[in-house]
């Protein structure tokens, strides 16, 4: 148990703790937090709720389940310009609290893995999960609604062999996300939604492979991976106050990523590591989709 406070209205609390029984290991935790802030309209409330548990079925297979369920709500009071700030640094940017300029989110996520050891060398783990988010953004000059749905699986084998004072160890798997998004954009009257301007129904679909050895030898231990990334996204407009609605499809080509590493151990304390990799990073939904409702269909993933 902690509980904190300081000043600006600042208060935090915070539960957690472990259980345990027969083959349930258990965790929890409850955190509170809230402030006034240092200027007006600038207060914080925020709930997190996380519940992790792991039942041992038998010494070769476990079950791991986890929900966490956030709340949180925040009021931006914006920026102010010198002669604003120099009459008063407290205050809030004109028209942010009668807007209700703010942030509600709520988010669920709950998960759930199965790890099977089939030999001493061979193993498997297999991961679910899913998130919900509810995101309310009333702002000066708009509102925005979004509800965002997320699915995840992802599987991965792992083989070990050792020989003397030589170890391998291969991995080979994949993950699969898809998500599907509704995005909505609405005038701003008094803090409430008004006229609606546009609604989007965006969906992703994300496959990624991969496969990895590690050989060490003595000091020595050498990474190698390969991973491949196709990534697809769907954009359609429904609503649109401004033109007609359309429609339109996205597919990146695949990715293929290289990975190498090489690790020297000194000692207990010291070892040298250098690494050489290629980066990809697709274009966030942010960047497809932007806050007031622009859709950028040209955006090109990042490499490094």
């Amino acid at each position: 148990i902690g509980i904190g406070a300081g000043s600006f209205g600042q208060f935090h609390a915070k539960i957690n703790g472990q259980l345990k029984k027969d083959k349930w290991t258990g965790f929890y935790a409850l955190d509170h937090q809230q402030a006034e802030g240092y200027r007006d309209h600038n207060a914080l409330d925020r709930q997190v709720y996380q519940l992790s548990g792991r039942y041992q079925i038998n010494d070769n297979n476990q079950l791991d389940l986890h929900v966490l369920l956030s709340d949180l709500y925040y009021e931006i009071p914006g920026g102010l310009n010198k002669e604003q700030f120099d009459e008063n640094p407290h205050q809030a940017r004109p028209g942010s609290a009668a807007q209700n300029a703010s942030i509600d989110q709520k988010t669920l996520l709950a998960g759930a893995g199965y790890t099977s050891f089939f030999t001493s060398q061979l193993s498997q783990t297999t991961h679910v999960g899913f998130t919900y988010t509810d995101f309310k953004n009333p702002f000066i000059l708009d509102y925005k609604e979004d509800i965002n749905k997320e699915l995840a699986i992802r599987n991965q084998w792992t083989y070990e062999v050792n020989w003397q004072n030589t170890a391998l160890q291969l991995d080979a798997g994949f993950e699969w996300q898809f998500a599907d998004n509704l995005a909505e954009n609405f005038g701003n009257k008094d803090g409430e939604k008004d006229t609606i301007r546009f609604s989007d129904e965006l969906r992703i679909d994300r496959k990624f492979f991969f496969l990895q050895s590690q050989l060490s030898y003595y000091q020595w231990k050498v990474t190698l991976g390969l991973s491949s990334n196709l990534l697809t996204y769907n954009v359609n407009r429904n609503i649109n106050a401004f033109a007609a609605p359309y429609e339109f499809e996205r597919q990146f080509d695949n990715e293929i990523i290289p990975r190498l590493a090489v690790q020297y151990q000194w000692n207990a304390q010291n070892m040298t590591f250098a690494s050489v990799s290629e980066g990809f990073s697709s274009p966030t939904l942010d960047e497809i989709r932007t806050n007031e409702g622009s859709i950028n269909r040209e955006l090109q993933a990042e490499r490094g």
